[in-house]
């Protein structure tokens, strides 16, 4: 019996379709029960009540009941049941209506659970009088189940179709349903203004407090904007921390105002950092179309570009202007570019190590390598700021042979003490265009003594998308001299099955969006207990990645995932600290 579980609920989307599914499952379970009408009343967003089903037996086996208010399945004096979720099935006796020998209905109030949360009631009208079962009664206990398993399907369904078009964290559109929707947008609309909204500082966040306390804090974050922008555009998560509000037929000047409306609500929103409150600021670009962009990677882009001039200039919103902001944009570029060559040819770039537990026997003897760059004072860049413009040059491929090239350096340095250490490196995509890297891989292999299993390379599904069969060929050349690969963030894109099937693989790392709710979601824990038993069965080892407790890693044992990433596992430390470990 669920306990302390009434004021729970679990609501569904108002637009799910059942067909005929609901209406043919409660025919049958009248039939069972004897009932004369059934309906079922589920829980909506706002705790709204919606009937998804509502059957009447044929005539004969129903009694007049003279009661016109009776034809949709309802019953008025027993419409107080679907108020308050019932705790158990309840038999009501209903006052107003009574069968040809004069007895009166019994209304029978079934709480329906799914996920552990009430969703909704199941209503069944007998017209016998007394019921030949009880509220706990076998026959009561299997219709509930079968009505509660329909809906933990359709509930499922309901979310991985949601996954594909909107952002798990925020509930917001993802990066590609929304370019969808503002592509078409823009084919119907004659003007409207794009707002590229970045969070100020949110990097502090997550490397203080934990990515879970990030997150959360973005969920607030957004959904107070969400109740400002109501109803006046659309939005969408661009990634990490950046997010676009596209405003139809909105002036810059109205933008502007919404702009500036939202920046101050996130002011109000106060963070204890260090022991010291901080308040969370945004920088927002604005950009026009079609003055501005006429198609949605133009405007996309200009927004992001007069972002980064309201994050510079600490305006925290500012309109994009062709004749200033171009050049702003590409000076930054040129001066991004120079600086990471710089750190390329002298010592400014370092490696970071974050270990991975082996959950098993609870020893750290692999660690992924992140990247960081020296700035001038001392302090540590974060990779955010200048891959991306990395990835427009060469620089990009030029930076991926370094970070291998140190890796195996390191690796040999570590042979006298740590000869079991292994390191994690991630590739860009460009890796998969050179066709001289297996065979500089080899060079670099032939002149150190670290054997090539101490090396995995971590490529992205986006990397490998973009040329399978390429990408294909490269990594059987490169696990054939002995490397190892994996494949990370797996589970969110939309062709990670095809990824799998297609690309010869070592290791799986589960995407954190699987793993930061495992303790609380069944659906996460479906999933990702189904997915290490077939990784398992393919040979393939897995990561758990974004692990921020105990609880969480309790489970990822059990179900048998064989490693474990994350803040509680270990933060990002320096090499030397790996080096001064014992053995």
């Amino acid at each position: 019996m669920r306990v302390n579980r009434e004021k729970e609920t679990f609501e569904f989307d108002s637009r799910l379709e059942f067909g005929e599914e609901l209406p043919t499952l409660l025919a049958v379970i009248c039939r069972l029960t004897q009932a004369k009408r059934g309906w079922i009343t589920l829980r909506t967003p706002g705790g709204i009540c919606k009937r998804v089903a509502a059957v009447d037996m044929p005539e004969s086996q129903r009694p007049e009941d003279g009661g016109a208010e009776m034809e949709h399945g309802g019953c008025p004096c027993c419409s107080e049941s679907e108020a308050l979720p019932p705790a158990t099935a309840t038999f009501i006796t209903c006052t107003q209506h009574q069968d040809e020998k004069g007895r009166p209905w019994v209304h029978a109030c079934i709480p329906l659970w799914v996920d552990g949360h009430y969703a909704g009631t199941m209503n069944l009208l007998l017209a016998d009088g007394e019921p030949s079962f009880g509220p706990d009664s076998e026959l009561l206990t299997m219709v509930r189940r079968l009505i509660e398993s329909v809906l933990e399907r359709k509930r499922l369904e309901e979310r991985l179709r949601r996954s594909a078009d909107y952002d798990s964290l925020t509930g917001v559109y993802n990066r590609r349903r929304f370019q969808e929707k503002l592509a078409d947008i823009l084919n119907r609309t004659d003007r409207g203004t794009l707002l590229f909204i970045d969070f100020d500082n949110f990097k502090a966040i997550n490397d203080n407090l934990g990515h879970r306390a990030g997150d959360k804090l973005l969920g607030e974050l957004i959904g107070s904007l969400r109740g400002v922008v109501e109803g006046r555009g659309f939005l969408g998560r661009i990634g990490g921390d950046e997010f676009a509000l596209f405003l139809p037929e909105a002036t810059i000047e109205e933008a502007k105002v919404l702009g500036a409306a939202i920046e101050r609500v996130f002011r109000r929103h106060r963070v204890l950092l260090d022991g010291r409150r901080v308040i969370m600021t945004a920088s927002i670009g604005i950009a026009e179309f079609p003055t501005s962009g006429s198609t949605v990677e133009q405007l996309l882009a200009r927004a992001d570009t007069a972002m980064y001039t309201a994050k510079r200039t600490g305006a925290h919103v500012h309109v994009y202007d062709p004749f200033q902001l171009e050049e702003v944009a590409t000076t930054q570029e040129l001066l991004w570019t120079t600086r990471i060559r710089e750190a390329l040819e002298g010592d400014g770039l370092l490696l970071y190590a974050q270990p991975i537990r082996e959950l098993r026997s609870g020893s750290v003897s692999r660690y992924e390598l992140l990247l960081r760059m020296r700035g001038d004072n001392g302090e540590l860049i974060s990779p955010k700021a200048f891959l991306g413009v990395a990835e427009k040059t060469d620089l990009i491929h030029r930076i991926d042979l370094w970070v291998v090239k140190e890796a195996i350096r390191l690796l040999e340095q570590m042979c006298p003490y740590h000869s079991d250490i292994c390191f994690h490196v991630n590739l860009s995509a460009k890796i998969f265009t050179d066709p001289s890297f297996p065979t500089w891989l080899s060079g670099q292999l032939s002149r150190s003594r670290v054997e090539a299993s101490r090396l995995l390379f971590e490529i992205t599904e986006t990397a490998a998308i973009e040329d399978y069969v390429r990408a294909r060929e490269f990594i059987h050349k490169v696990r054939a001299m002995g490397f190892r690969f994996a494949l990370d963030d797996f589970g969110i894109g939309f062709s990670s099955l095809y990824s799998l099937k297609y690309l010869p693989l070592d290791v799986l790392k589960i995407d954190g969006v699987f793993i930061q709710d495992l303790v609380h979601s069944r659906v996460d824990q479906s999933l990702v207990k189904g997915l290490t038993i077939s990784m398992r069965e393919l040979g393939i080892q897995t990561v758990a990645e974004f692990v921020e407790d105990e609880e969480t890693v309790e489970i990822l044992q059990k179900y048998g995932v064989t490693y474990a990433q994350g803040f509680h596992i270990g933060r990002p430390m320096p090499i030397p600290e790996i080096l001064d470990q014992p053995a």
